[in-house]
């Protein structure tokens, strides 16, 4: 905000300092979170296609006698006890002809199915079918779709580790570069009290002793052989007579 008539107000260099340390912070943490959180996402998903494959060929030798007999009851049953534990969100059990003998999913809350229906669909979770075989006969088959809980769960805490690790890199940064800033505004306010006592005091014989920044050791360099030449010039003016 500017009044008129007025020029508007410069930002500091420490505050345009600390703004540039922490978004550069806060951009490489979010990067490096976001491609470990994605890798591990693809390597989850990669493990989560091959066991639902390995538990689409149990599914399939466990039903087989239930299709044979077209029992709908214990095709149920071999399929709960099969698909319980194994990261199954839903399978489906068809005989030879096409009918559905089975559309099991494990008991959980509505919310919590409804999210991993979605994030299923948003992670592209393969499902998997296989056939269902009486010696050498094809009898029916099993659709099996992977649940996304264990993802989500990992999404949900890689989200909060990356925000934990954005919070405690910034405080670290900004403590690390208020040390540096210290030094770097110390410098710059010797610069300044040497130039008020040069133009109050006229006291051209004061140098400033160096800081350990080769920028900074360069500039206060050429600040002091403008000093000296300013002492040469006072020291060789001729004095006015009293």
């Amino acid at each position: 905000m500017t009044i008129a008539g007025s020029s508007p107000v410069a930002p500091t260099l420490r505050a345009s300092l600390a703004r540039t340390h922490r978004w550069l912070v806060l951009f490489a943490v979010l990067l490096t979170g976001l491609s470990i959180v994605t890798s591990t996402t693809l390597i989850l998903r990669d493990n989560a296609a091959r066991n639902l494959a390995l538990v689409a060929r149990t599914v399939s030798y466990t039903v087989e006698p239930a299709v044979v007999f077209g029992d709908r009851v214990a095709v149920v049953d071999a399929v709960a006890s099969v698909s319980q534990v194994n990261g199954v969100r839903r399978v489906e059990v068809f005989d030879n002809a096409g009918r559905r003998l089975a559309d099991w999913s494990p008991v959980s809350d509505p919310f919590n199915a409804r999210i991993e229906g979605v994030a299923g669909r948003l992670l592209r979770l393969p499902a998997k079918e296989d056939r269902v075989m009486r010696g050498r006969v094809v009898v029916g088959r099993v659709v099996l779709h992977a649940s996304a809980a264990i993802l989500v769960r990992y999404l949900l805490s890689g989200l909060l580790i990356v925000l934990g690790c954005m919070a405690a890199a910034t405080v670290a940064v900004r403590w690390l570069a208020r040390r540096s800033e210290a030094r770097i505004f110390a410098r710059i306010a010797e610069v300044a009290d040497s130039a008020r006592v040069l133009c109050a005091e006229r006291r051209f014989d004061q140098r400033l002793p160096p800081c350990g920044f080769a920028e900074l050791d360069g500039f206060s360099h050429d600040f002091n052989l403008l000093l000296a030449e300013l002492d040469t010039g006072h020291r060789a003016a001729p004095v006015p007579p009293g």
